[in-house]
């Protein structure tokens, strides 16, 4: 109840209010008639709703300025579709006082007539504007339309034909919000459309069509995190970038960047921008691309269809620049092959230089992906574009002495670039090497095939050319064909000969000799030897040097050294005979060179043992005391061995007599001293030395009788 009393107070204090005004100012003039005095009377109707928020409802220009001008904290303004606004004064600036402003412009416009701004906010005040119409602004500094340093959040307003220095629609250092707005027809030096710095930004869901920046951008964003999504971009125009992001973080997604004009790159970026998602078709970009990273980028899921750029749709000049899953249609860019000289060079065995491949359009830009192929008639060699330049090490194999037609093609790697093509002539110069394919040793009197062949210096063959070749006395021109040519000649017996080649050389040829000693072979040999005996007194070894097919050669003179120093020349047609002691022996058999024959060797290791010997004892006087044995000692050749001890033992190998004497003729007798009478057993034992083996022979059942005996008495 007393809140409805006090209700009733205020509206009849109001009504006391308005009838006092009524007597003061003509109830006809509810409407803006043109006049531009501030000072006249001002259609203002309050709405107090409550204590805290003003409600105002302004039905004229001078009305808006007012309620603008008031001090009140909180303020909400109605403007009238019906009204007309036409700006009269430079610009409205919004009471400091004022901290949250909303305009409510239900389908009003106002109208700058070419020579007025419309408002300024300032640090501290939030102001909200909906549906209004704000056009024909022309200001000399920032912010066309509205200059805001506070908050500002934008919604279904359009701002048309206005102009600034800076920011033809709205140049904010403030938050700025612009939703389901039209933003047509503006025009500054830079950020044809909107400049903003140092804040944060939303630009969602507006259409943003036919501005113009004569110096700079549509788009100025400097240091700002900025969310522009769902935004129909057409048919702008501007002297730079379309979308110019100097600093800060950006989010450019869901848009629709269709029929714009640049004189540089569409979007700009030096800031972290995440760009995705947008469809950028049919605009044209006279000196860039549609997208330049010089920062930091994330390029995924756009649509590039129909641009035409001089650059390519895409560049930077960072390693930070992600691209993914973006379609290219109908913008493949034109290229060229940056013209190459002609080239002259020596001997190289490869040759290295840079190939750019640039934009083919009035600005020279560079391509960024892709291949280089060099091809000649001897093949082809490939590189990799990397910032536009491909390093070339075009290897020797690829072109001859002599004039080179290089042709050289650029591959793109997708659809970003057309290939293009383009060629070079390389002229080279070559030192020459000849080569003799001939055996430093060669068979005599048979009819040999000497080839020539000569090279340059990189390895490369040369097909036709003549050569002059002396050997001795004798003078022969061999003409190369295919790449070689052939000498055939007969080499005399057991010589050296020296061959010459000389190389005149040609036109991108240097002349060359060159020379190569030749000799006769000699005819292969080889040693066969065969132990026939390794007796200490009848040594023999056959020795034969055979020729490659195993033919004898007679009477051959080898020399034979052993590894006791002993050292001689022997005749392979007999045996060679050798006395020796006991014991192994190294024989080194060496073949020297004679006549037609080469030299061979062997080398032979000889066991050589003791001869054996044969004893043959008889006894031939059995009469104890005067016992007598015939003993013979031949070796096993049969041949009598004199000079020997001969010993006699019992059955209990006790020595009964020991003879040294020579045997004479082919015995040797030898007398005991045995003196008893029985059956005995006697040995008769040789004990050898170094040159003849040990033997014995035992007479078994000697009788031995007495001795007869008489006696004689006198």
């Amino acid at each position: 109840m007393s809140l409805n009393k006090y209700s009733f107070v205020c509206l009849l204090f109001l009504l006391v209010f308005v009838f006092v005004g009524i007597g003061v100012v003509s109830a006809t003039n509810t409407t803006d008639s043109g006049s531009t005095d501030v000072n006249a009377p001002v259609p203002v109707v309050k709405m107090e709703k409550n204590l805290k928020t003003d409600y105002v409802k302004a039905e004229n220009f001078i009305g808006l300025h007012d309620a603008l001008s008031s001090r009140e904290r909180e303020k909400v303004v109605d403007l009238d579709s019906s009204c007309s606004y036409n700006s009269t004064v430079h610009r409205l600036n919004v009471n400091s006082n004022i901290k949250m402003l909303t305009i409510n412009g239900n389908g009003a416009v106002i109208d700058g007539g070419n020579k007025y701004g419309f408002l300024k906010i300032y640090p501290g005040t939030s102001v909200t504007i909906r549906d209004l119409t704000i056009q024909n602004m022309n200001i000399t500094t920032n912010g066309g339309a509205i200059e805001n340093n506070g908050t500002l959040h934008l919604i279904n307003c359009s701002f048309l034909n206005n102009s600034a220095i800076n920011g033809g629609a709205v140049s904010s250092w403030g938050d700025v919000i612009l939703e389901d707005c039209i933003i047509s027809g503006n025009s500054a030096l830079v950020g044809g459309a909107l400049y903003i710095r140092n804040c944060n930004s939303t630009i969602y869901n507006n259409t943003i069509s036919n501005n113009t920046a004569s110096d700079a951008n549509i788009f100025y964003i400097d240091n700002c995190n900025t969310n522009m999504s769902y935004n129909n971009v057409t048919d702008n125009n501007c002297n730079y970038s379309l979308l110019n992001i100097v600093d800060g973080v950006v989010n450019v997604s869901c848009n629709n960047f269709t029929d714009n004009h640049m004189e540089s790159s569409l979007v700009i970026s030096d800031g972290a921008a995440d760009v995705s998602n947008n469809t950028f078709k049919s605009n044209t970009m006279d000196k860039g691309y549609v997208v330049y990273n010089l920062y930091k980028m994330n390029l995924t899921g756009n649509v590039f269809d129909d641009n035409t750029v001089s650059g390519s749709q895409i560049n930077t000049t960072k390693t930070n620049f992600n691209v993914k899953d973006n379609v290219f249609i109908n913008s493949r860019l034109k290229t060229r092959i940056e013209d190459i000289d002609d080239k002259t060079v020596f001997n190289e065995d490869k040759v290295e230089f840079d190939v750019r491949v640039l934009i083919d359009a009035v600005y020279q830009d560079s391509v960024h992906n892709g291949t280089v192929v060099l091809t000649t008639s001897n093949g082809s060699y490939n590189s990799t574009v990397r910032e536009g330049v491909a390093h070339m090490a075009m290897p020797s194999r690829l072109f001859h002495a002599g004039v080179n037609v290089v042709n050289v093609s650029y591959v793109s790697l997708d659809d970003t670039y057309r290939d293009c093509k383009s060629n070079f002539t390389l002229r080279a110069y070559r030192d020459t090497y000849i080569v003799i394919g001939c055996d430093e040793s060669v068979n005599p009197n048979e009819g040999y095939d000497i080839a020539f062949e000569v090279y340059d210096l990189v390895g490369e063959k040369l097909n036709e050319c003549v050569l002059d070749v002396n050997i001795g006395e004798f003078r022969k021109k061999v003409y190369i064909d295919d790449g070689q040519g052939i000498l055939t000649y007969t080499f005399g017996y057991d010589e050296t000969y020296t061959i010459e080649a000389f190389f005149e050389g040609g036109e991108y040829y240097n002349k060359s000799n060159a020379t190569k000693v030749v000799r006769t072979k000699k005819v292969e040999t080889h040693i066969n030897t065969t132990v026939l005996s390794n007796r200490t007194t009848d040594t023999k070894i056959e020795i034969k040097v055979l020729d490659s097919d195993d033919n004898v050669l007679r009477d051959a003179l080898v020399n034979v050294t052993l590894d006791n120093g002993t050292s001689f020349i022997h005749n392979s047609t007999r045996p060679l005979a050798l006395t020796l002691d006991e014991g192994s022996y190294t024989i080194s058999i060496k073949f020297e060179s004679f006549m037609e024959y080469g030299t061979s060797e062997k080398v032979m290791t000889l066991d050589v043992e003791k001869t054996g010997t044969i004893l043959d004892a008889e006894i031939v006087n059995n009469t104890a005391g005067n016992v007598t044995v015939n003993v013979t000692l031949v070796d096993e050749f049969g041949k009598i061995v004199e000079d020997a001890t001969i010993t006699l033992k019992d059955e209990n190998n006790d020595t009964i007599s020991t003879d040294t004497t020579p045997l004479t003729g082919t015995t040797k007798t030898i007398k005991t001293t045995i003196t008893r009478a029985g059956t005995k057993n006697i040995t008769a034992i040789y004990t050898g030395n170094n040159i003849y083996k040990q033997s014995n022979h035992t007479i078994t059942n000697t009788k031995i009788t007495r001795r007869d005996t008489s006696l004689t008495t006198t």
